[in-house]
C-alpha cells in the first residue's frame, strides 16, 4: 500500500469541479513528506455492516463511497507520484481533501459531500493476495480507521486481543 500527502502551493483545492474527472496539477502541489510504503497491508472493505459489541463496535459506514477499500470509492480528482519528472510511478485516485475547518472529504463525480465519517479498513495480506473481509470482525488481525468528516478526528477500531 502506498500513502503520500501533498497541498496545493496556492492554498486553493486544486480542481474545479469535481463532476468533471481531473488529474491535479503536478505544478500546483508540493509534497509534505516522502512516499511511504507499507508492505503486507492491504486496505480492505468490510461492508455496510459492525459488530454491535467488542473491539470493532463502530458507526456504521453504510454508503460503500465513503468506505475506501471498496471500489466505487474513487476520488474525481487524481495525481501521479513523484510529482514532478516525466516517468510517474504511480497515480493515486483515493484521494482525501482536507479543509482548511479540519472537515475531510472525497471529492467525487457527484460532487463534494459531507459525511459522518470515512473508514480505512486495513488487513494483513496473505502472500500477495487480497483476504477476504472476516467474517467475525471481533476476530483477526485487522483494523479500521474511522475519520470524521466534519472534525478530522480519527478513530482506530481493533479486534479485543
Amino acid at each position: 500500500m502506498f500513502f503520500a500527502v501533498v497541498a496545493t502551493r496556492d492554498g486553493t483545492k486544486g480542481y474545479t469541479d469535481p463532476a468533471v474527472p481531473e488529474a491535479l496539477s503536478a505544478d500546483n502541489l508540493s509534497a509534505l513528506g516522502s512516499l511511504r510504503i507499507f508492505d503486507g497491508i492491504h486496505m480492505g472493505d468490510f461492508g455496510a455492516e459492525a459488530p454491535s459489541s467488542g473491539g470493532m463496535q463502530r458507526p456504521v459506514v453504510s454508503d460503500a463511497k465513503f468506505r475506501l477499500g471498496n471500489d466505487s470509492a474513487v476520488a474525481a480528482t487524481s495525481f501521479v507520484w513523484p510529482l514532478h519528472g516525466n516517468n510517474p510511478q504511480f497515480t493515486f485516485t483515493k484521494v482525501l481533501q482536507i479543509s482548511p475547518q479540519g472537515g475531510v472529504s472525497l471529492p467525487q463525480s457527484s460532487g463534494v459531500q459531507l459525511t459522518a465519517w470515512l473508514e480505512i479498513a486495513l488487513q494483513a495480506m496473505e502472500g500477495n493476495q487480497a483476504p477476504s473481509a472476516p467474517t467475525d470482525q471481533n476476530i483477526g488481525n485487522h483494523a479500521v480507521i474511522q475519520i470524521n468528516g466534519l472534525s478530522g478526528a480519527t478513530q482506530i477500531y481493533r479486534p479485543d486481543l
